[in-house]
């Protein structure tokens, strides 16, 4: 993930992510938040691991669930940068 940069009060606060793959469905999420002080930088690290969970998983989760007529929805159609999974209650 690119970096961003907020600025606190006039100081700045850069905050970033790097992402190491365990394999094609565990990952693990590192949180970097760096802050600018008076006198120097302090850095904050944060890590978590992850697993995928595919759309379609969710999608028939939501249908054994009792939604009906379950569908995901991608971001080409959304323009949301995650694809959306919409049902209906039954």
């Amino acid at each position: 993930m690119p970096p961003v940069f907020h600025s606190d009060n006039g100081r700045r606060r850069i905050v970033f992510q790097v992402w190491d793959w365990i394999d094609e469905r565990r990952y693990v999420v590192h949180l970097y938040v760096t802050q600018e002080t008076a006198e120097s930088w302090i850095v904050h690290h944060f890590a978590g691991k992850y697993r995928v969970v595919t759309p379609e998983e969710i999608a028939r989760l939501a249908n054994q669930a009792g939604l009906q007529e379950v569908c995901v929805l991608p971001p080409s159609n959304t323009g949301f940068y995650q694809p959306i999974i919409v049902g209906e209650a039954a």
